[in-house]
């Protein structure tokens, strides 16, 4: 049961985004270039060393015709 809230908490706070929305401007139609279909996570907690190691896929659909390239933002993470 620990390693389950544990997991969920590390898997939200990976995951959580700081979006202010009354102050992004208002887009009609989305403009996006792909859709995301499906997430794979695989996580190994370590409590005895006290750390943890993972590996994400994504699953998406390209939306745009001329894309060559999409940008993924990564970061560190550090539970203390």
């Amino acid at each position: 049961m620990k390693h389950l809230i544990l997991c969920t908490a590390i898997i939200s706070f990976l995951f959580s985004q700081k979006i202010d929305v009354y102050n992004r401007p208002f887009q009609k139609q989305p403009d996006f270039d792909i859709d995301v279909l499906h997430y794979d996570i695989n996580l190994n907690l370590y409590d005895h060393i006290k750390s943890f190691k993972g590996k994400t896929s994504v699953k998406f659909k390209v939306l745009k015709s001329n894309l060559n390239s999409i940008k993924l933002n990564i970061e560190t993470v550090k539970v203390t």
